[in-house]
């Protein structure tokens, strides 16, 4: 067989290849677009590199996984297409894989596709957005900035106003003009028990200018605080308007007091505060912020890290302090507005009879002095509740008090009812949702042992109550002894109609209504404000901490009453920390560390951070598409395998008609040549094809020709069927190997085909 033989036989075999590659690669792309391969191949990937390898926590990555594809930045990234088939196909393979997943996509909720490609910038943002760094930041950087400008500024400044000495000047009387120089010793004596003091009137005015001049700088700095916690203003901003601030500040003190020594003392201080704090840039005289100030103020990576991956940790302590301070700051007028409007509910219920009397005038005296008392310290547990007791105190001697107006036993009645603390009906109403709940779906509950449940649940909670009325326990663990049990009924009861045989409709809605029952976002509406504030207020910071931590209904109730958007946010990043897995918690402080080591300064730690973060998914994705690579190979073969059957295309076959039957081998081998010439690249192959594929007869198919050609060929093997296989697999695997490699090839056995003998040199004369 000689070469020109066999380069037929080549490019023959090698453009069959090429356009059942061609075919192929047509069908794995619709299969792959239709079934999302790409999005769900880089889904699970993400989890995977989430889950670091610890298939313990493998559920709560996949639900930070869905929270990160419902952040817009990725959600955006999805182009989904539009076109009636794509969507009838899609909507069929969601169904399926909702059936195998038990109702759950694989994108999260009730998403039907994903993006295949998320780039790492990208995917850094959602991550750090998502596990509420960039909120921790900011809030640590408020933090920071307030302390800055309360221990550093605003008490170093009164400080050294407060230094300012006031001296008394004696002023003599008229007697010690009137003793003159003979009067005795007892005379003066007497003389001096009647001099007057005065105070030095200048040293007095000073001290009063400066105190309104601080007054004002005091308003401008909680202004640039406000603005930084606002957005308005970014951290070195901030900084800067503060020193221009203490500048002018410091100008019109020398205004006021640069005449007297004093004055002069007190503004020497306040220039030295200013050079030890900030700096002026050499060249321009502008303000300029010492690298030191920096590191104070902003948080560094260990104290981000600390807090993310350390709920013990003193950063991630400092947040729930802040939180419980805002919330007792603010709490106790929220209480003393409850009281008053309890009470003003049965004044008005009762209007006929209390209309005429000093009843509401009075109430308005018991507002004001429960404003009052609101504004004392709340700092301890002891201190709010002594604030409570007082509070309690006064509203019950407006309630005695009202007996001496009116005797109306019903009005009395309700009216000393509202000192009372509503547990029952509190426990009243959590029985009677469930209990209407479970009338409402009597056709799947009757007969059920969610009856009787319900009844021992219902004595549950009569013992917690009775043990509160005992003083055994306090009131915030009743409440939550009270919510844990509800919630304890309706896990029970969910996975009893979820394993029961029930309609599928009817199971679904039963659990969406029983479960919606604990999932209140906002206030709990059950929980009566009053008793969740003096639960609250009553509680120690232990108990406030584990509240905080596991964002209680409790915990949500008081937020919403005092409906404040720092506690919002702050609750927020407490959440985000609170969710965020333990493989990701471990896998930022492997980062951070690493960011860390490569860091010169506090400024240049979160980009390296960010940095560090990007390099570990692209690193991840790089590994991630070597795996789609071997996936699609082995698809690619299977299908391959599937299209050398479906169209017979046996490889021994083939070779055996290319190498008897010249007119075909030519045939094919011109074809090809023509294809291989005449198409720049791959894209422009298909159209070449489909032209030469119309007048060329291929060596497959199960037509009768190829069929009694091929019978002939297996004859004297003892298994030809088995040979045959072997055909459609070597087919298969050829096939796999794609169209862009059969393409190249062709076009080089072609050059090598029509190269020939090279032309002989020309001999120099």
């Amino acid at each position: 067989m000689n070469l020109p033989l066999v380069l037929d036989i080549a490019i023959g075999l090698i453009f069959i290849y090429l356009i059942l590659s061609l075919l192929a690669s047509e069908i794995q792309e619709l299969i792959a677009t239709l079934l999302q391969w790409r999005a769900v191949h880089l889904k699970k990937s993400i989890e995977v590199l989430l889950t670091g390898g610890e298939g313990t926590e493998e559920k709560d990555v996949r639900d930070f996984a869905d929270r990160l594809y419902s952040n817009p930045l990725i959600k955006n990234v999805n182009q989904e297409a539009k076109g009636w088939a794509e969507n009838f196909f899609r909507s069929i393979t969601w169904v399926i894989s909702s059936a195998i997943g038990r109702g759950r996509s694989i994108f999260g909720g009730s998403k039907r596709s994903g993006p295949s490609y998320i780039n790492a910038e990208t995917f850094t943002t959602t991550l750090l957005e998502t596990s509420g760094i960039p909120v921790l930041v900011q809030k640590l950087s408020e933090l920071k900035l307030e302390e800055f400008v309360q221990t550093n500024l605003k008490t170093a400044i009164a400080e050294a106003q407060a230094a300012i000495h006031v001296p008394p000047v004696t002023i003599p009387t008229d007697t010690d003009t009137a003793l003159g120089e003979d009067a005795s010793s007892t005379e003066l004596g007497e003389a001096e028990a009647i001099q007057t003091t005065e105070i030095d009137s200048n040293a007095q005015a000073l001290q009063a200018q400066l105190q309104a001049e601080f007054d004002v700088l005091t308003q401008q700095f909680n202004t640039i605080l406000e603005d930084f916690r606002t957005n308005k203003s970014t951290l070195e901003g901030s900084i800067k308007w503060i020193a221009y601030r203490l500048d002018r500040y410091i100008e019109r003190c020398k205004e006021v007091g640069s005449d007297d020594p004093q004055g002069q003392a007190f503004i020497g201080r306040l220039q030295a505060l200013r050079r030890e704090i900030f700096e002026d840039d050499p060249t321009s005289g502008a303000i300029a912020i010492r690298p030191i100030l920096q590191s104070l103020i902003r948080p560094s990576l260990v104290e981000i890290v600390e807090a993310v991956n350390d709920k013990d940790s003193p950063t991630y302590r400092r947040l729930l302090r802040l939180i419980e301070q805002k919330i007792n700051g603010l709490l106790p007028e929220k209480l003393a507005h409850e009281l008053v409007q309890d009470i003003r509910t049965v004044l008005e219920k009762f209007a006929v009879i209390t209309q005429d009397t000093p009843l509401l005038t009075e109430l308005e005296t018991v507002q004001q002095s429960l404003t009052k008392i609101a504004s004392h310290d709340k700092s301890t547990t002891e201190s709010r509740i002594a604030l409570i007791h007082q509070m309690l105190s006064v509203r019950d001697g407006y309630i005695s008090n009202a007996e001496s107006y009116l005797s109306d036993v019903d009005f009395l009645t309700e009216l000393n009812a509202s000192k009372n603390l509503p547990l029952s009906s509190f426990k009243h109403e959590l029985l009677g949702e469930i209990d209407a709940l479970l009338e409402g779906f009597r056709d799947i509950t009757r007969g059920t042992q969610l009856h009787i449940k319900l009844d021992n649940l219902r004595h549950l909670l009569d013992d917690i109550i009775s043990s509160f009325e005992r003083g055994e326990i306090q009131l915030l663990y009743t409440l939550d002894q009270i919510l844990g049990a509800r919630d304890a009924y309706i896990d029970n009861a969910s996975q009893y109609i979820a394993t029961a045989s029930i309609p599928v409709k009817r199971q679904d809605s039963f659990l969406r209504q029983i479960n919606g029952l604990k999932r209140q976002k906002d206030s709990f509406s059950s929980v009566d404000n009053r008793m969740a504030i003096i639960a609250w207020l009553t509680a120690t910071s232990e108990e406030l901490d584990w509240e905080i931590k596991h964002n209680t209904e409790i915990y949500r109730q008081v937020s919403g009453i005092v409906k404040d958007k720092n506690i919002d946010a702050y609750t927020s990043v407490v959440n985000a920390i609170a969710r965020l897995p333990q493989p990701i918690k471990a896998s930022l402080s492997v980062l951070a560390r690493r960011a860390q080591e490569k860091s010169t300064t506090v400024e240049n730690e979160v980009k390296q951070f960010q940095f560090e973060i990007e390099t570990w998914f692209d690193r991840s994705m790089e590994r991630a598409t070597g795996v789609y690579k071997r996936n699609a190979k082995g698809v690619a073969i299977i299908l391959g395998s599937l299209i050398a059957f479906a169209v017979n295309a046996d490889t021994f076959h083939i070779v055996n008609r290319l190498s008897r039957d010249t007119l075909l081998r030519n045939a094919i081998a011109t074809s090809a040549t023509q294809v291989a010439t005449r198409a720049n690249d791959i894209n422009a192959v298909e159209n070449q094809v489909n032209a030469a594929l119309q007048d060329l007869p291929l060596p497959i198919g199960w037509d009768q020709v190829n069929l009694t050609a091929q019978g002939r060929q297996n004859r004297g093997w003892p298994l030809p069927f088995l040979k045959t296989m072997l055909g459609w697999l070597v087919s298969g695997i050829a096939i796999s190997m794609g169209a862009s490699f059969w393409f190249d090839l062709l076009g080089k056995v072609v050059n090598v085909r029509n190269s020939g003998k090279p032309p002989e040199k020309t001999q120099a004369k």
